[in-house]
């Protein structure tokens, strides 16, 4: 898991990293934040772009009580990660 900005700074401040390894962190969780954004961007763009195939995917999120928006996005998240998964 990619530690928070926060946290980076949090290790910074104690010691528990050098100058030069939290900046090697935040260069890395600003790609990977990046990437899984851009990710999450496409697979969503491919859900919407095919509606009427997806239509199960629309009652299947209103009997879970969410919105077609909210269950696009969920689910293009989780393809995101796993994009970045395969990634590696």
């Amino acid at each position: 898991m990619i530690p928070t900005i926060e946290d980076i700074l949090e290790g910074l401040l104690d010691g528990t990293y050098l100058l030069d390894k939290a900046v090697r962190m935040v260069e890395q969780h600003i790609e990977t934040v990046g990437l899984r954004d851009h990710f999450a961007g496409l697979a969503m763009q491919a859900m919407t772009s095919e509606f009427d195939r997806v239509k199960s995917l629309v009652r299947e999120s209103d009997r879970q009580g969410h919105s077609f928006a909210t269950e696009t996005a969920i689910q293009s998240y989780v393809l995101a990660d796993a994009m970045l998964r395969v990634r590696k």
